[in-house]
């Protein structure tokens, strides 16, 4: 029982440390999940908790478009609140060679996307990232309040 209680501290004060070196299992998405709760615990903010609508329905479709399209533009947060069930919604993308610290410094060092990324009336997010044929990783963050 003892050593149960140990692991669960251990999740779950994982979800707030950076490694010194990147976890070879981990995904784009999950690295940049990550990064951004550990920048959201830094500033005295919840994490973001995954949701799978934000992720599969908005995100990530969202990154390949931007990704076969080689474009930067924002899709319509609309579709997001009423099929995901959410009352207040927004948006972060990027483009670049980067690692997901790269990109979550990125936007942290951007003033509107620091602020989406740490506004604490957000609950909830969900990530894409895809490799364009430019080399690039288009990244998708969508915030989603619930």
């Amino acid at each position: 029982m003892k050593r149960l209680a140990l692991l669960l501290t251990t999740v779950s004060l994982s979800a707030f440390l950076v490694p010194a070196t990147p976890a070879s299992a981990e995904t784009y998405p999950e690295a940049v999940l990550r990064y951004t709760n550990y920048e959201r615990g830094k500033a005295g903010v919840s994490p973001l908790k995954l949701s799978f609508c934000m992720r599969d329905q908005f995100a990530g479709p969202w990154a390949k478009h931007l990704a076969a399209t080689r474009t930067l533009v924002h899709q319509s947060l609309t579709p997001m609140m009423s099929r995901c069930h959410g009352n207040a919604a927004a948006e972060n993308i990027a483009s670049g060679n980067w690692t997901p610290q790269q990109m979550v410094n990125a936007w942290m060092n951007s003033q509107g996307h620091r602020k989406n990324l740490l506004n604490p009336s957000y609950n909830y997010i969900g990530i894409g990232a895809v490799r364009g044929s430019d080399g690039h990783v288009y990244g998708v963050q969508d915030f989603l309040h619930q």
